[in-house]
């Protein structure tokens, strides 16, 4: 389930990643589910998508050794740490809260 509300930025397969979806929140913040055995029924770049909605199943694509999701939060394409950010925002929307 996507963790906020944006727009599908990328649905299809990634080098080591396998199955991937990329959301959009903001202009500069995304999160990345990876490894999925497949994506939900007509998903598809472009579609809009609320804060826990199904966009995949977890699975075992790409370069894993057994079923598990990789899960990526990017700020200006960067990884970066949730749990270290603190609470980050989508417009004013609270999108992850973390530990300060």
């Amino acid at each position: 389930m996507t963790v906020a509300d944006g727009q599908i930025e990328f649905v299809g397969r990634q080098n080591g990643y396998g199955k991937v979806v990329v959301v959009r929140h903001n202009e500069n913040l995304t999160t990345l589910y990876a490894h999925q055995s497949r994506f939900a029924h007509k998903l598809e770049k472009g579609a809009f998508v609320s804060r826990g909605d199904t966009i995949g199943y977890v699975g075992s694509t790409g370069m894993t050794t057994g079923n598990n999701l990789h899960y990526e939060v990017r700020l200006d394409n960067d990884p970066i740490d949730p749990l270290e950010f603190g609470t980050l925002y989508a417009g004013n929307e609270q999108v992850i809260n973390g530990i300060d």
